[in-house]
Parts: structure tokens; C-alpha cells; sequence
């Protein structure tokens, strides 16, 4: 409760419009545990079209959400309509963190000299960085239009703009070092530890404080709802060792 009220976490699905097919799972599995959640796609006609790139899709929404909710939540989450994410486990990563200094959290990765935040994993940003990103693109249009600059992907463009008004990218990790925004599905994880190691496997998978897990169906987010969560003293949840195997065992099963 006490994570609820102080932490509030906007949460926005960028998909495309044959995406649609997740919205009705999504509003009835993870995104019921942020504080609001919406879908932007291509047929939010008021803000792109189809032929906008990615970047432009994820720019004009940054600055849609500024504009009607900067003042509303202290978090913006965004993520693909495949991620998977425990909300509970989000806010208590950002309970010590001031929203009103800027972060810029998820799982990093490098092109060169760059490092970003890879949207495959979902990417946090604060309301200071929002309000950043947010003033420079309405100032300057060098982060507006980049289809030249490198091809690259919006992620990666995001990380430039963000970079030019301070805010750099860090790599979410939680006190074993182990990742919390993952950018595989959890089943994908289990399998590779396995085949590395077939004793710790529930310990060697994933961490107890996991944020997202990507790339997953329809059905398997379902799955992955009715895990079961174990609440802890100071209100966080966590997936247990216990609900991944069953998690595992169901998935198995589902694939045979």
C-alpha cells in the first residue's frame, strides 16, 4: 500500500496496429498494476501515421504523455505489448529513487560509444528526465527528425537526445548483480541455465526482483499472471523460486 501511494507509474505500450490483438490481454494482466496504463499505436491518428519511423512514433508519444500526465505521475514506464512486467517489483527498485532527479534505468547495452536503454527490457524514465527530454525536443530539432543519423533504432535515439541534456543510461541490476530488466522470455532464461548448469536453476534464472521479461505471447503472459506472488514485510513482491519452477513446469508442458 505504502508503495502505491508514493510511487505513481504511468505505464505506455508502444505497438503497432496489429498489436491491437495484446491490448485486451494487457488490461487484464500486468498493466492493472500501474497506476494508469495506455496503448499508443499507429492508429493514434492524432499523433502519427503509419509512415512515421519508430523513433518519431516514440518521440511524439514521449511528448504526448508530458503535455497530459508530466504533472499526474512521478514514473513513465514504456514497453512493448510482448513485455511482461511486475510492477510491484518496479516500484520497490524505484522506492529510494527521487523522481525529481533525472534517471534513466532498464537494461543497458552498447553501439560504440553509446550506451542505452534497450526498449526490448522497457525503459523508466523520471518525471525530471520526461520534463528534460520533453523541453529539448520542443526547443531544438536536433533530436526531432534522425533518419539519417545512423539508421539507428529509436531506443538508441532516445539515448542520444537524452545524453545532450544530461541523462544517461543505467543498467538495473539488483544486489547480486544479476539483471532485472530481461530482454528474453523467462521459459528462454530457464532453458539457458539448464543447459549451463541443471542444479541452481531457478537460482541461476532469474533474479527475485525481476521488473520485465520480453517477447512473450499472449497466452504465456496469462501464464505468467497466475504465478503466484509472495508478499514480503516492506510490501514488495517478488517471484518466488517456487512460482518460476511451476511457471517452468507449466510452460514444459504447454510445448511438448
Amino acid at each position: 500500500m505504502e508503495l502505491s501511494k508514493n510511487i505513481r507509474i504511468y505505464c505506455i505500450i508502444l505497438g503497432e496496429s496489429n498489436d491491437e490483438h495484446y491490448w485486451a490481454v494487457l488490461k487484464e494482466t500486468w498493466t492493472k498494476h500501474c497506476d494508469k496504463a495506455e496503448l499508443y499505436n499507429t492508429k493514434n491518428d492524432n499523433l502519427f501515421n503509419k509512415e512515421n519511423d519508430k523513433w518519431t512514433q516514440m518521440r511524439k508519444t514521449y511528448q504526448h504523455v508530458f503535455e497530459k500526465h508530466g504533472d499526474s505521475y512521478s514514473w513513465f514506464f514504456l514497453a512493448h505489448p510482448t513485455t511482461f512486467a511486475v510492477i510491484e517489483n518496479l516500484k520497490y527498485l524505484l522506492f529510494t529513487k527521487d523522481a525529481s532527479q533525472p534517471f534513466y534505468l532498464g537494461h543497458t547495452a552498447t553501439s560504440g560509444d553509446l550506451k542505452y536503454v534497450t526498449m526490448k527490457g522497457g525503459i523508466v524514465l523520471s518525471m525530471e528526465t520526461l520534463k528534460r527530454l520533453n523541453s529539448f525536443l520542443n526547443k531544438t530539432k536536433k533530436c526531432a527528425e534522425q533518419r539519417a543519423f545512423w539508421e539507428s533504432s529509436a531506443d538508441m535515439q532516445l539515448a542520444v537526445c537524452l545524453k545532450y541534456v544530461g541523462v544517461l543510461a543505467e543498467n538495473a541490476e539488483d544486489s547480486e548483480g544479476r539483471a532485472i530488466f530481461n530482454t528474453k522470455p523467462i521459459a528462454h532464461l530457464i532453458r539457458e541455465t539448464m543447459s549451463n548448469n541443471r542444479q541452481p536453476v531457478v537460482e541461476g534464472c532469474c533474479s527475485d526482483m525481476a521488473v520485465t521479461f520480453s517477447r512473450l505471447t499472449p497466452q504465456k503472459m496469462t501464464v505468467m499472471m497466475y504465478a503466484e506472488f509472495a508478499q514480503d514485510s516492506n510490501k514488495a513482491f517478488f517471484f518466488t523460486s517456487f512460482n518460476i519452477q511451476s511457471y517452468l513446469e507449466i510452460v514444459m508442458e504447454k510445448t511438448k
